[in-house]
Parts: C-alpha cells; structure tokens; sequence
C-alpha cells in the first residue's frame, strides 16, 4: 500500500482559492442541435439565392436531394464528434471517426463521379469556375468552423488542433452539400479541386486554429505552477 502524502497548508489553500463554480454543459444532442438550423438555412438559402443549378431534371433532382441531406447529416456527425473532443475523457473512439470522416468523402466522391458519369459538363474558364466553387463552398463553411472552434476555446480541449480539424472538415462537408445542387459542373479536374479543396482547406484552417489556440491558451494560475508547489513543501 502506498503511503499517504499530506499536501502542505499552501498549497491547499492555493487549490481552494482557484476553484470557481461552471455552468453545466448541456448534452451533445443539443449542442449539434445549434448547427441544424444553421446548416437548414444554409442549403435553402443558397439554393433560393443562387437558384437549382439548370441541368437537373426528373430523376436526376430526386438523386441529389437524398445525397445532399446524407451529406448534411455525416456533417453534422463530424461537428458532433468535434464538440465532444472538447469535452476532457469524452473522446469518440478512432474507428468512429475514421469511419464518419471517410463516408463523408466517399459519399462526396461517390455524387460526383455518379454526375459526371451521366451528364459530363465542363467549364468555359476552368479558374474562373474553380475559383468560384472554392470560395464560396469556404464561405459557406466558415460559419460552422467559427461556431465549433469558439465552443472550444471556451471548454479548453485536450486537442484543440484535432477539434479545429474536425470543425472545419465538418464545415466543409455541409457547404459542398448544398453547393453541390447550385454548381453544374462535374468534370473531376472541377470537383477535386474545387469541391474537395474547399472540404480540405476549410480542415486545414481548423487545424492551424485549434494550434493557435493551444499556444495561446491561458497558462495555469501561478499559484499552481510547479515553483509554487515545489516551494510549499
């Protein structure tokens, strides 16, 4: 049995005057919950904006609506995953998220590939058409990141690049979900690199925050640094 070590008098009282009382956070249903609306908004804004891209008739709307909502859904999965990351011992074992991250892909690869395959459209201005896709899919993503990452500077994650990524990657997922219905082209030199590249890029970001934030994050109070405790004994 080991034996007990007493902590001294300073200490104690220096571990007493830091604690303060939290507000309980609420269940990850309802924090994804915050980001349904927005992603709601989000597709049938830009959809009412912009307007159903032109080309789709019959059954071919019928097959990018069900994608587009799965789309949406496997996004809001990755922000779940990401906002329970935040949460210290709450982390989502690893096959979970590979296998969310990855059916995400494989369903925006899947779509593409599928459209290209029955109605090959091309582009007139290839870096006009890319450039196009890719801001607006990071415009519309940049929300969710803003959103995920703030909720994570507020609970200080263990990882905060891992929830950046996750954040942004997730972001991205939903944008290219409803951009999907407004962009006509489907050539894959189009897709990979503008519609996988706003998914990545918007990662990437989430990414280099959640290392911003790490470095940035307020240090422990001084009367709990090592010093301080190695003075007190």
């Amino acid at each position: 049995m080991s034996e007990r070590v007493e902590l001294p008098g300073a200490l104690r009282r220096a571990v007493a005057a830091d604690i303060e009382p939290v507000k309980p956070l609420p269940p990850l249903w309802v924090r994804v919950l915050w980001a349904a609306p927005l992603a709601a908004v989000m597709a049938v804004g830009t959809l009412v904006y912009f307007g159903l891209r032109s080309d789709l008739q019959g059954d071919v709307v019928a097959m990018l609506w069900l994608p587009m909502v799965l789309q949406i859904t496997l996004g809001l999965a990755v922000l779940a995953i990401a906002l329970q990351e935040t949460v210290p011992g709450m982390r989502v074992a690893k096959p979970v998220v590979y296998g969310v991250c990855v059916s995400a892909l494989a369903l925006h690869l899947a779509v593409n590939i599928i459209m290209w395959l029955r109605d090959p459209l091309g582009y007139e201005d290839f870096l006009v058409s890319w450039w196009g896709c890719l801001r607006y899919e990071i415009l519309l993503g940049v929300p969710f990141l803003a959103i995920v990452t703030y909720m994570a500077g507020r609970a200080l994650p263990i990882r905060p690049q891992y929830v950046g990524l996750l954040a942004g990657f997730g972001g991205g997922v939903i944008a290219d979900a409803s951009w999907r219905m407004v962009c006509p082209v489907s050539v894959p030199m189009h897709f990979l690199t503008a519609h996988l590249g706003g998914v990545l890029i918007l990662g990437a970001t989430g990414y280099l925050f959640g290392t911003f934030l790490e470095r940035t994050r307020p240090a422990l109070s001084p009367k709990l640094n090592p010093d301080f405790v190695q003075r007190s004994r």
